[in-house]
């Protein structure tokens, strides 16, 4: 891949972030200065807009920001498959026989299952999939 569309992947990446913070600046902008430097009249009113929208403003940002640059956890060893349990599949008996062993073995509590009422488990990383997890494409994780 050359120079110039990595730059330009990586403009697309965070493109959504950049406009996330554009709107909640834009927001700042109108309800401080707009608004409460402009309309109210009242100056404890004012302070206590201020102080509130600065209070969540923060919150919001440090979740937002904190969420962006956390990296995908991965899913521990014990929803990995043994050396046995892979030989197990070789000998064809079936994955879903292989991954209850595994969840009975481990004392997993997976709760989450497909349309067929099956475990999810990845093929790409041979690993049972935990509750609230999936493998992302961008990340390759």
């Amino acid at each position: 891949m050359g120079r110039v569309m990595r730059c330009v992947f990586r403009f697309v990446r965070w493109f959504p972030v950049v406009f996330v913070t554009a709107i909640v600046g834009w927001s700042y902008y109108t309800f401080v200065v707009i608004v409460c430097a402009t309309l109210v009249e009242d100056v404890a009113t004012k302070v206590m807009y201020i102080i509130f929208y600065h209070v969540f403003a923060i919150l919001f940002m440090l979740s937002y920001w904190v969420t962006i640059l956390t990296n995908p956890a991965e899913p521990s060893d014990k929803y990995k498959l043994t050396e046995e349990d892979e030989e197990d599949l070789q000998q064809g008996i079936s994955v879903q026989t292989v991954l209850e062993q595994l969840v009975s073995k481990n004392n997993l509590k997976v709760y989450t299952r497909n349309d067929e009422g099956d475990f999810r488990f990845c093929k790409k990383t041979r690993v049972l999939k935990p509750d609230r997890c999936h493998y992302c494409s961008i990340s390759q994780q």
